[in-house]
């Protein structure tokens, strides 16, 4: 109780004097700032698409996709195997049909909003049963689609990146004209797409296969059962939670790796600026620390303050660092992933743990050595530094 007692007093001492060191103390809070916004807002944008991914699906779906296919645009799906599937056990039924809906997609390069260029979208065509089935896809505003028609829902992330997306609007993919009829949102990656009746998809793309075929399960226990019975085609059968996980994992890693090297990197940098300030603050401390010690107060406990202090100030620079992040990034539509599409970018609360944990780690290293002087050093030699 009397050592808390003294460190109490001490850092009330500290933050007496610390006015008169405000301008050596802004080059930790503002080094952390700049080594904490930039690589964060790498990460950042990382976690953001890896959010969205594993949002998407559900366990009781199953996409069913070529053999050897990794993504929907690689996968073909002949009509020949669809009643095969169709009428495979474990799958959910609805007023006496199976919960089965076909689909088809097709790449394109919308105009974007913010900057003269164009960006990468896919276009989803769906069934009735694909709406049923996905019951995360809440139509905000405007109607869906009519069967066969060339009307378009928009997610809600596609119309705040791309132009040409408001209800009314027309643009043109596949030598067709689209009109945008109604916006949508799930919460995850499909956001980013624009979905149309698949008929009118195929036609457009005068195609002879479907992508891929989405499937109610009776349970998400059914589903080795199903993967069992499709044996002899020439197929995937997987559970969509995992194919959206797995096409996480295709995301390249590189600018992860660059994102925590720059932070190292810069980091290493902060961390050299805290070495210096914190013994500048203590030899500004000086006259504070002879006395603290001359009237019995433990050097040990005077050495724990200048880190405390050091750690304090990396955290604020470290917060201002992730709230530039957040003013700058937070809900900004960036356009990206496997496929293309738009994700939503977030500043969670992961993000500001991560900056902390590394303000933590450099005020702590930075403030050793200072510390340590400080703790190990006599009366007599504190006086000499005055």
């Amino acid at each position: 109780m009397a050592s808390l007692r003294q460190f109490l007093g001490i850092m009330r001492l500290g933050a007496r004097s610390f006015p008169g060191r405000i301008k050596s103390s802004l080059v930790i809070v503002i080094g952390l700032a700049c080594a904490t916004a930039f690589p964060l807002s790498i990460v950042t944008m990382g976690e953001s698409l890896k959010i969205s991914y594993l949002r998407a699906g559900a366990p009781d779906r199953a996409l069913v996709l070529s053999q050897g296919a990794r993504r929907q645009s690689d996968s073909h799906i002949s009509s020949n195997w669809i009643d095969t599937i169709a009428h495979a056990p474990g799958i959910r039924m609805r007023h006496g049909a199976p919960m089965v809906d076909l689909e088809i997609s097709a790449g394109f390069h919308p105009r974007k909003r913010a900057k003269p260029e164009k960006g990468n979208a896919r276009m989803r065509g769906i069934g009735p049963l694909g709406f049923v089935l996905r019951p995360e896809l809440q139509l905000l505003s405007g109607r869906l689609p009519r069967p066969g028609s060339q009307d378009v829902i928009v997610g809600l992330q596609a119309q705040h990146k791309f132009a040409g997306f408001d209800i009314g609007s027309q643009f043109e993919v596949l030598e067709r004209r689209w009109r945008v009829v109604g916006v949508f949102q799930t919460g995850n990656t499909l956001d980013g797409d624009v979905v149309v009746d698949v008929t009118a998809l195929k036609t457009a793309r005068q195609a002879a296969s479907y992508d891929v075929v989405l499937v109610g399960l009776k349970s998400p226990d059914t589903l080795q059962g199903l993967q069992n019975a499709l044996r002899s085609l020439p197929i995937t059968v997987m559970a969509e939670t995992d194919y959206y996980r797995q096409l996480w994992t295709q995301v390249p890693s590189v600018p992860y790796f660059f994102a925590y090297a720059l932070l190292l990197l810069m980091g290493s940098g902060a961390l050299s600026g805290t070495v210096h300030t914190v013994y500048a603050a203590t030899s500004a401390r000086a006259h504070e620390i002879v006395i603290l010690r001359a009237i019995g107060f433990h050097g040990g406990l005077v050495a724990v303050s200048v880190v405390v202090e050091a750690v304090l100030l990396a955290c604020l620079g470290a917060l201002i660092g992730v709230g530039v992040d957040w003013l700058w990034l937070q809900n900004y539509p960036y356009n990206g992933g496997v496929e293309g599409g738009v994700f939503r970018i977030q500043v969670t609360p992961y993000m500001a743990a991560l900056a902390l944990s590394w303000a933590v780690v450099i005020g702590i290293w930075g403030a050793l050595m200072p510390s340590f002087k400080v703790a190990r050093g006599t009366v007599v030699e504190a006086m000499r530094d005055l």
